[in-house]
């Protein structure tokens, strides 16, 4: 019998599927956004597929039909960008901004942890006329002692600001990108466990 229409159900967002020249149903399904702070690297989202004929009749497939056929898989990027500063490289309005959603980023993770973390705020993100100030500086430095202090890490010995040159030397820069490396790898690492640790001992039974 003749197919009237199909739709696919996603993430509670319904598409109606086109009969394509090859005879075949097509629809443009848009990946599902997770949250910022949703720290899983790969979420399956499952398709219910409804297809109904020219009579009314209606008949419906899932995943629990298929297996994993009904179902789309999104990767999100769970990183940050770190960079290794060297000659003759230029700091510029685009490093500014990509440090500062570093540092945010790395909030976001402590906040999971341990609920909240003492954080100053670093602002509006710097445009390409602005040059960010030994204060903008000490905010970021300040926030890693910060999530360094939640985690029990040692605090940086960050070098002390002064004046009104915009910009930190190499060496400094690379101590701030160091220190947002090491403390993703500590928080992600540390929620990551947590989330395995009831499955782990759940394995013996006597646990």
């Amino acid at each position: 019998m003749s197919v009237n229409s199909i739709t696919a159900t996603m993430n509670g967002t319904t598409y109606v599927l086109e009969l394509g020249a090859d005879g075949k149903y097509y629809a443009t399904i848009p990946a599902p956004q997770p949250a910022d702070n949703d720290l899983i690297q790969y979420r399956s989202y499952p398709v219910t597929i409804n297809a109904e004929d020219m009579a009314g009749n209606i008949s419906v497939k899932d995943r629990e039909d298929s297996g994993d056929i009904l179902q789309i898989i999104v990767k999100k990027s769970v990183a940050i960008n770190i960079k290794h500063w060297e000659p003759p490289d230029r700091f510029n309005a685009s490093d500014y901004n990509r440090i500062k959603y570093n540092i945010c980023y790395l909030k976001q993770i402590a906040d999971i942890i341990f609920e909240s973390v003492e954080f100053v705020g670093m602002g509006a993100d710097k445009t390409w006329e602005e040059d960010p100030a030994p204060e903008d500086f000490r905010r970021f430095e300040r926030n890693l002692n910060y999530i360094s202090m939640a985690a029990g890490l040692p605090e940086e010995d960050f070098l002390e600001h002064g004046g009104n040159a915009p910009f930190l030397n190499y060496e400094e820069l690379n101590k701030i990108e160091e220190k947002c490396r090491q403390l993703f790898d500590w928080l992600y690492g540390t929620v990551m466990a947590r989330r395995r640790l009831p499955f782990a001992l759940g394995k013996r039974g006597n646990l």
